[in-house]
């Protein structure tokens, strides 16, 4: 999406809650804007109500309002939308969303591969400048 415009929007209906995320950001990227909007649900941050077609244009400013009602199959009641992590809502958002995104997808294990010898020198250079104490001459 560009910049102006949310990369994560959460839609509430009577009969829907609904997260949508870029579909054109990177799967990872899209499982982190999930999370971070979830967060918001689960602490309760305020969604602002849809009374009328100029909030949803608002929001949504690409999207025809009645495209949106007619794919949730209801209007729209509420939505929550974000371009920025500004304000403490955000920040209480990222944080809680980030932790949430560490269980779903969790780094795997140290990884170790073999490098070739003409590198050696190249990785010891690195892990010297990195602090690694395990890098020895």
């Amino acid at each position: 999406m560009p910049p102006d415009l949310p990369s994560g929007v959460v839609v509430v209906t009577p009969n829907v809650l609904g997260v949508f995320v870029d579909a054109l950001a990177q799967p990872w990227l899209q499982d982190g804007i999930a999370c971070h909007e979830l967060a918001h649900l689960l602490l309760g941050h305020h969604l602002t109500p849809l009374t009328d077609t100029d909030a949803t244009q608002r929001i949504l400013p690409t999207i025809e309002p009645w495209a949106v009602e007619q794919a949730l199959t209801a209007p729209v009641e509420r939505t929550l939308a974000r371009t920025c992590y500004d304000g403490v809502p955000e920040r209480e958002a990222e944080v809680l969303g980030t932790e949430m995104f560490g269980h779903l997808n969790p780094w795997p294990a140290e990884q170790t591969w073999d490098v070739p010898a003409q590198a050696a020198h190249v990785i010891r250079n690195i892990e010297r400048a990195l602090g690694d104490g395990a890098a020895r001459e």
